[in-house]
């Protein structure tokens, strides 16, 4: 009787401590599944159409030429092609705009800064909006005590007698 009190009062002081914590953690995370979509609807430079001559896409050097001759002296980075009717994204070095080009055409669509919305809830849900080595401590032992919860809510929860009406009252 003893053990089932002192776990109860870590099942409940520990889980309004963490239980903050996760979630936050939970409702940073539902906006970061759902990035893509939202940046899909919200940015429209995201979208390329195909023109009737060009079936491929063109090649990295060419996007590569693009942008180098619309920002010239910036050095390119990378090239991510992603898909069907969406634009090539070109990183730039030692900056934080990304450009985006059409990769059928190579016309440069937008140039876009690199930090926005999701870079804030990136923080919170990996750093708790602390610094990165502190709130990395802070997300792990959270994560880790709301783990500790989930096995102490199952003792508290667990019955003495597992008889067929006792049973189903816990699991109703």
């Amino acid at each position: 009787m003893v053990f089932k009190k002192i776990n109860a009062w870590f099942h409940l002081w520990l889980g309004l401590a963490s239980g903050i914590i996760v979630f936050i953690l939970s409702i940073t995370g539902c906006v970061l599944v759902f990035k893509q979509e939202i940046k899909s609807i919200s940015s429209p430079w995201l979208h390329a159409r195909k023109t009737i001559d060009a079936d491929q896409f063109l090649p990295p050097s060419v996007l590569y030429k693009s942008v180098q001759k619309t920002l010239p002296g910036k050095e390119v980075e990378s090239v991510w092609y992603y898909g069907e009717n969406r634009t090539a994204q070109l990183t730039i070095h030692e900056s934080d705009s990304i450009v985006y080009v059409n990769p059928y055409t190579a016309n440069v669509v937008a140039m876009v800064d690199h930090e926005d919305i999701f870079h804030f809830f990136e923080d919170g849900h990996y750093y708790m909006w602390l610094p990165e080595k502190i709130g990395h401590q802070v997300v792990g032992w959270a994560t880790f005590i709301f783990f500790f919860l989930l096995i102490s809510g199952l003792i508290l929860w667990w019955p003495k007698k597992w008889t067929k009406k006792h049973a189903s009252r816990v699991l109703k």
